[in-house]
């Protein structure tokens, strides 16, 4: 069962150059998710976005932190990693 997602990645990509997310990056990993789940009801389908909405936020958070980090490098600033 496949719906349509159309307005789905606009809710999550961020497509501002700063941030540098491309649409249809987001929309190559939810079909591969689709292919690789094949999900057969509107349940699924959800769980199926949920997992690649999950996905695409913890690689952006990973993209922050390492931006974050390279800054305060470049800055010559300590880096703290106490936040454990």
């Amino acid at each position: 069962m496949q719906r349509s997602t159309a307005s789905f990645p606009k809710q999550i990509v961020i497509s501002s150059k700063a941030i540098g997310e491309d649409p249809k990056e987001f929309e190559t990993l939810l079909e591969n998710l689709q292919q690789h789940y094949s999900p057969v009801d509107l349940g699924e389908e959800l769980q199926v976005e949920i997992i690649a909405a999950c996905l695409w936020r913890e690689r952006r958070a990973l993209r922050c932190e390492l931006g974050e980090i390279d800054r305060a490098r470049t800055e010559n600033k300590e880096i703290r990693l106490d936040c454990f």
